[in-house]
């Protein structure tokens, strides 16, 4: 990711800064915004909580909120509007993936998620400032893609594994099923969720 903006370093624009959630290594009163995407569930949540109070800026006029976390869910809950494909490629990685349960964020998004409500209310407060809205996008993705989507992700077991061979060949079998045959891709439906308030 560095080296993809090494453009926006060498002109001054951005700066990369070695750091965590929980020690971000930021001065006092240096930041004016936080975001987080698809990481927040694997943070400390009271000890970020902490720093970010500490590296927040005193929210300026016109600034309504400080703090966002974004997640890319697959739409796969067919309840919710979400797609038959998506719902069988979610289905795969349960069956077949390494611990894709334990990996999810659902555990701390999960409606009425108590977790983020609670870093959502400021320490001075009794009440959750948290707000959520969310959008969905479906890039189209040829057989290829798919199956190379698949095997970038950590939990999906890999070559020589047990379960490396039928999640490809049902995979395989799943994008046949569901591909446009006029442009021989499917659609690969996310769920981009955004939650955002202030923490102080």
């Amino acid at each position: 990711m560095a080296s993809t903006l090494s453009d926006y370093v060498k002109s001054g624009q951005l700066i990369i800064q070695a750091g965590s959630a929980e020690e971000s290594g930021l001065s006092d009163n240096s930041a004016d915004v936080i975001t987080a995407a698809q990481a927040f569930h694997w943070f400390k949540v009271e000890e970020s909580k902490c720093e970010w109070q500490r590296i927040l800026k005193p929210r300026s006029q016109g600034l309504k909120y400080q703090v966002y976390l974004i997640w890319n869910d697959f739409d796969s809950n067919l309840q919710g509007g979400g797609t038959e494909f998506m719902a069988g490629y979610d289905a795969l990685l349960h069956k077949y993936g390494n611990n894709y349960a334990a990996v999810s964020h659902k555990s701390i998004t999960t409606e009425p998620a108590p977790v983020l409500e609670h870093f959502f209310t400021p320490t001075s407060s009794s009440t959750s400032t948290m707000q959520y809205v969310f959008f969905r996008h479906a890039p189209k993705m040829s057989p290829e893609a798919v199956l190379g989507r698949a095997l970038s992700s950590s939990y999906v077991p890999k070559e020589g594994s047990d379960n490396h061979a039928p999640l490809m060949q049902e995979l395989t079998a799943l994008v046949h099923k569901h591909k446009h045959a006029d442009t021989n891709t499917v659609d690969f439906a996310y769920r981009t969720q955004l939650y955002f308030g202030n923490i102080h």
